[in-house]
């Protein structure tokens, strides 16, 4: 039931970090011996190398010099490895804790995000089409009234059209001429102008989640789009798609890859 969660005990609990100079302390006594047995020994080193070589003592002076120092960095990069791998294999120790707690937790996230940006675009899609049709029905509704108005207009302006002519026959059968019946005035039709319906919203509180349309890189022929980095048939580099999805936006034709825009879903203000 929703608000009776069950707390459990997760591996992360199991790491405690204490912080502030926690390694340091740990680990001073262990620097302090390589200062004493490396430090000054490399310091003499750097001092010694300063110097020309002018004559074949000289060089070969250099020579060993440059192999002792040599020997020298390679005995204190082995110093450190074994100093920092503690702290490497504890570090790994810590991301597959919380990878163990986070992962699960990223992938019902991430199934919940799908499942409510599903749910919010069929309803933004239900009052869409219900706008739609909104505006269909209001469209034939403007159609049928526009042509009852020109039906009636016709049938009034054929009513004064027999009028006038009715009332030039008698005027010419008093006159005993020929009576040309008077235009016939009568307003134009009136146009309909279309009923714009209320807009319809989709019946759902504000999302969590926001969806947009982003431009995607879909490489078809991957030969092609790298032409020019082939020996034979075989691709020799790896295809730089940064560079081709920018090239392609920029209005450059790139034989075997296009851009298609894909939906993307994200919590407001995080992308997912």
């Amino acid at each position: 039931m929703v608000g009776q969660v069950r707390k459990r005990r997760h591996p992360v609990s199991a790491l405690t970090i204490t912080h502030k100079g926690a390694a340091a302390e740990v680990f001073a006594p262990t620097l302090e011996v390589l200062k004493q047995e490396v430090a000054d020994k490399a310091a003499a080193l750097v001092i010694s190398a300063a110097f020309e070589i002018t004559d074949p003592e000289s060089f070969a002076k250099a020579n060993n010099l440059a192999t002792v120092m040599h020997a020298t960095e390679k005995d204190i990069e082995a110093r450190r490895v074994y100093l920092k791998r503690p702290l490497t294999d504890t570090g790994r120790l810590i991301e597959a804790a919380v990878d163990g707690v986070a992962s699960p937790l990223a992938l019902a996230r991430k199934s919940l995000v799908g499942k409510i940006a599903a749910w919010d675009k069929k309803q933004k899609e239900a009052a869409l089409a219900a706008q739609r049709e909104a505006e269909r029905k209001a469209e034939e509704e403007r159609v049928a009234k526009q042509k009852a108005a020109d039906e009636a207009h016709a049938a009034q302006v054929k009513a004064e059209q027999e009028r006038a002519a009715k009332e030039a026959a008698e005027l010419e059968a008093i006159l005993g001429k020929p009576v040309t019946p008077e235009p016939v005035k009568v307003a134009p039709a009136p146009v309909v102008e279309a009923v714009k319906p209320t807009p319809i919203a989709a019946p759902v509180a504000p999302s969590a989640v926001t969806t947009r349309l982003v431009p995607k890189l879909v490489v078809t022929d991957p030969r092609k789009v790298a032409a020019l980095y082939q020996v034979g048939m075989e691709v020799l580099v790896r295809l730089d798609e940064a560079a081709i999805k920018r090239a392609i936006e920029a209005g450059s034709v790139v034989d075997g890859a296009h851009i298609e825009m894909v939906e993307q879903t994200a919590m407001r203000g995080v992308r997912s």
